[in-house]
């Protein structure tokens, strides 16, 4: 079973990833793959949070914050998706 632990690196190795790739700018196609991954993984990790919350009825300001934080890098791995497909004049990937 994964963890929200493991879910969160998981999702940091593939940002890390992306980063490189979109900093390298050899090939725009891969980091927006690699951000698409990292999102989908920080989808995980948030829902598992959402859900852990929800079952033990306990959420504490930390969590929350940590929810926020995680929703506001989700947001910004979705805004260099479409700023670079914007100005590569790819479609935007499905979600």
């Amino acid at each position: 079973m994964e963890t929200y632990s493991n879910s969160l690196l998981i999702a940091l190795a593939q940002a890390r990833r992306a980063v490189e790739l979109d900093t390298i700018g050899a090939d725009p196609q891969a980091a927006i793959d690699a951000y698409k991954r990292s999102i989908t993984v920080l989808k995980g990790a948030i829902t598992m949070m959402e859900t852990q919350e929800t079952l033990t009825g306990a959420g504490d300001k930390e969590k929350a914050y940590e929810l926020q934080k995680l929703g506001e890098i989700h947001d910004k791995y979705l805004d260099r998706i479409q700023t670079l497909c914007d100005v590569l004049g790819l479609p935007l990937p499905l979600q």
